[in-house]
């Protein structure tokens, strides 16, 4: 099945909530906004532990053309509950994919293979995959070697070699407040997506990341929003475009928001302990950041319609650091056809495609996020050939060769 790889996707992570869609019209009213906001698909998770809950979510994506990826996280190990779950939802037109579990370790691969296949036979129209960890994941996820680079690349390979996937998706979060620690997760990002974009080519399948629209931590007393935080953050404009472009000039197939619906920590069926603040409030009310990723959408999948079709065969960089560059590693190209470097007095990062009809094109990005700086930025002047395209921080562009 190639949902991912046919048709370019913007996801959701934690859609409504059961208190704000009591009746199918309020369901109907938060399906439009989600598709206003840029989105046309939405992970169900907790939907799974109510049977009517998920019945009229199923119901409300078919209505108002939405699709479903079901995250068996919290049953895929239970043969009877994934077995209800999936003969329950995979004859809805809505449903695309399973995502087996999120972030599993590597010891875990004996388990994942053999339930890939049951996922496949049991859905066979359907996309099924496992979200994988990011490279800054806890040393026990990951094999052994050398290096934190050797280990995520026998993590990427051991997964995709042994447990039969259709997509390779992985989420990495780079803002975490500490400007020293986020610019070393920058780099580590850019190296996360050049392995996992290179394991992708090697496998023959679709890359899928995730966006950070979210801060997650909590306050000091967990509930007074006034005092000390502790966390992550929100990304400003110009940061959240940066994550997107990051993407797919590494090809991507798949965005998705992490995390959509806020939680404030007080409600006593939240899953996961803390404050989580997206790109929806608790209450039902849009937070700042829903126009921020209304205009970025709108953007990536502008870009992606252009992309989506092509093959991805590399990267070009101009103006990056020797360790950015390292970071890049094998997929870092000397020339792309006719373009023999990129003349800019900026950060440039450029994906290098080729269309179906053999023609070349480049997706250029500026490298800066103007994280240090706010969303006033550098830009970046770029030529190429006899194409001369001026850059805000993290905007990206086309260029047809």
């Amino acid at each position: 099945m190639t949902a991912f790889k046919d048709t370019f996707r913007i996801g959701l992570w934690e859609g409504p909530r059961l208190f704000a869609v009591p009746t199918d019209t309020d369901m109907d009213t938060r399906f439009r906004e989600i598709r206003e906001a840029g989105i046309d698909t939405i992970f169900l998770f907790a939907e799974l532990q109510d049977p009517g809950w998920l019945d009229s979510t199923l119901a409300a994506a078919e209505r108002n053309g939405l699709f479903l990826i079901i995250d068996t996280s919290a049953v895929w190990r239970d043969a009877d509950r994934r077995a209800d779950i999936v003969h329950r939802t995979k004859d809805c037109p809505a449903v695309i994919a399973y995502n087996i579990m999120d972030e599993p370790p590597a010891a875990l691969i004996d388990e994942l293979a053999p339930a890939a296949a049951w996922y496949r036979g049991a859905a066979p129209d359907k996309t099924v995959f496992v979200n994988l960890n990011p490279n800054y994941a806890p040393p026990p996820y990951l094999p052994a070697g050398e290096t934190r680079r050797e280990r995520y690349r026998a993590y990427l390979d051991a997964f995709l070699s042994r447990v039969p996937v259709d997509v390779l998706s992985l989420d990495f979060y780079p803002y975490v407040g500490a400007p020293d620690a986020e610019a070393r997760m920058k780099t580590a990002m850019l190296e996360n997506l050049a392995d996992a974009a290179l394991a992708a080519r090697v496998y023959g399948i679709p890359l899928a990341g995730f966006l950070q629209t979210a801060r997650w931590g909590r306050f000091d007393d967990n509930t007074d929003r006034t005092s000390p935080w502790h966390g992550t953050r929100l990304p400003g404009e110009s940061e959240l475009r940066w994550l997107a472009n990051l993407h797919l000039v590494f090809g991507a197939k798949m965005l998705t928001d992490f995390l959509y619906w806020s939680r404030s920590g007080t409600r006593p069926d939240q899953r996961v302990p803390g404050v989580f603040d997206g790109i929806m409030w608790e209450d039902g009310t849009r937070s700042p950041l829903y126009p921020i990723v209304q205009r970025v959408h709108a953007e990536a999948r502008a870009a992606a319609e252009v992309l989506q079709p092509c093959t991805f065969e590399g990267i070009l960089t101009a103006g990056l650091t020797d360790e950015e560059n390292a970071a890049v590693g094998e997929l870092r190209l000397e020339r792309f056809g006719a373009v023999n470097g990129l003349m800019t007095d900026g950060r440039v990062i450029a994906g290098c495609f080729t269309s179906p009809d053999g023609g070349r094109l480049l997706y250029v990005m500026n490298a800066d996020d103007s994280s240090d700086s706010g969303d006033g930025g550098n830009a970046a002047q770029l030529t190429v050939g006899m194409e001369t395209v001026r850059l805000q921080p993290g905007e990206g562009k086309v260029i047809q060769l």
